[in-house]
């Protein structure tokens, strides 16, 4: 689901007594406030688990053209120290093609996952959802790799660590490969599937994610100003 969504269906969630576990998949830097919401307002308290499924695509024809690599990547998490659904997890995806991959901190992965994308979204708003003229764009290229360094620093200082560790490493010392990884995505049908597509077509979510980010930067207190200039370029609702 889209951010947006996911309160729509809350009470249905909260009054369903029989269910005992729900696994809400999507963008949301908010999963703890989700959490409590379902906890509060339901009497089975039932297990929530967090997931983001890591491809792209979109619906064309009544057919759906998607991008992911080899299996597709389903990072997954509760946000308590309960590991007692993996058992499930596995059944669910044993001989698919599916690869779960179990989070210590899916909020913080989450988190860091908004300030990996909303640039990227930004930088697509800002071109009207025409990556090529991204791809031809080196300060855009490189203002969108600095706001995305930024957000990484506000999660860490809103007392998160950045999850997978390995994204934030992969910007600080091969800066130079990120920046062609996303020139090529920008220039090649990948980017369109990858992130135009959604970023035009929910620009609701974005929105969204953009003022939920925005709180974590006014409790973070440091200086972002590569993503506020990029945040400027934000279509509004």
């Amino acid at each position: 689901m889209q951010r947006t969504q996911i309160d729509n269906v809350l009470p249905s969630l909260s009054s369903n007594n029989k269910c005992k576990l729900y696994i809400l998949v999507g963008n949301n830097p908010n999963a703890d406030e989700t959490y409590e919401k379902i906890q509060e307002n339901s009497r089975a308290h039932p297990t929530v688990l967090f997931a983001f499924q890591e491809s792209g695509g979109r619906k064309e024809n009544g057919n759906i053209i998607s991008i992911h690599f080899w299996k597709t990547s389903f990072s997954i998490g509760a946000l308590n120290e309960d590991n007692s659904y993996r058992n499930v997890i596995e059944n669910i995806f044993a001989n698919t093609g599916f690869k779960p991959h179990y989070s210590k901190d899916i909020d913080a992965w989450l988190k860091s996952h908004v300030a990996l994308i909303e640039p990227i979204a930004y930088v697509t708003h800002w071109a009207n959802g025409n990556l090529k003229r991204v791809s031809k764009n080196r300060e855009m290229l490189n203002l969108t790799i600095d706001a995305i360094a930024e957000g990484y620093e506000v999660v860490k200082a809103c007392g998160y660590p950045i999850e997978p560790k390995k994204d934030e490493d992969y910007i600080k010392t091969k800066r130079r490969q990120f920046y062609w990884m996303l020139k090529i995505m920008s220039a090649t049908p990948f980017g369109k599937l990858a992130a135009s597509d959604h970023a035009m077509s929910a620009i609701g979510e974005m929105n969204f994610i953009s003022d939920e980010f925005d709180k974590l930067k006014k409790k973070a207190d440091i200086p972002t100003p590569n993503w506020d200039r990029l945040e400027q370029y934000l279509i509004k609702e």
